[in-house]
């Protein structure tokens, strides 16, 4: 939540985990191939091979304060039921009334089991650990934590992908729940338009972007 990046060792962090989430999901795809296409016959749900990448934005109820951030999550089928994934997010925080503006990124690496609820629809878990850095011209932060998520995810027809899902994380001494939903609508082969919003008690966000499916 209201995460951020700006300095030279969190941008070649960055890089690097771009990288490697692309090589990533195109393992994946080589070795589902060689699995008979197991994962996606085996649930006959959504596509779990995928990379969102997507600007997200969040606002605070309450205050002027707000992010502004590039986020990347990828998600790849782990044998029949197992599911993996990875977040990544990197822009800017600010709030005009306290003059504070601060630099950060979150990494979030999860998994979980994924199983059918229909011929259409499947019901996930997921939990890992998440890190979060604030940096500032005079002060770096840094703290790990816990993070979950457990929903639904399911096709309306060929061309529309929907989720919903509630997640629950623990950084430091703060614990934050809330809610997010995903729009994935097909304009190309393997690729979609994304749509994301997020709701939590004292705050709401929202992404655009686009899905690319392996």
């Amino acid at each position: 939540m209201l995460i951020t990046s700006r300095s030279g060792n969190s941008h070649r962090f960055f890089i690097s985990m771009v990288t490697l989430i692309m090589l990533l999901m195109f393992a994946s795809k080589s070795q589902a191939q060689t699995n008979n296409d197991g994962d996606t016959d085996a649930l006959s749900g959504p596509n779990w091979r995928i990379l969102d990448i997507s600007y997200a934005t969040e606002r605070d109820r309450d205050s002027d304060a707000q992010a502004d951030m590039l986020n990347l999550r990828a998600s790849l089928p782990v044998m029949e039921y197992g599911l993996a994934a990875i977040e990544l997010g990197s822009g800017e925080t600010s709030n005009v009334l306290s003059a504070t503006d601060k630099n950060a990124y979150q990494l979030s690496v999860m998994a979980g089991l994924r199983m059918a609820a229909s011929e259409q629809a499947d019901l996930f878990i997921l939990a890992g650990a998440t890190r979060v850095e604030m940096e500032t011209n005079h002060l770096n932060i840094s703290d790990d934590g816990f993070i979950s998520q457990a929903g639904i995810r399911g096709r309306l027809g060929e061309k529309l992908d929907l989720s919903s899902y509630l997640q629950f994380s623990k950084v430091g001494g703060s614990s934050i729940s809330s809610w997010h939903g995903d729009v994935r609508y097909r304009v190309f082969n393997r690729v979609d338009l994304y749509l994301g919003a997020g709701i939590y008690s004292r705050a709401w966000s929202g992404k655009v972007g686009v899905s690319l499916h392996f």
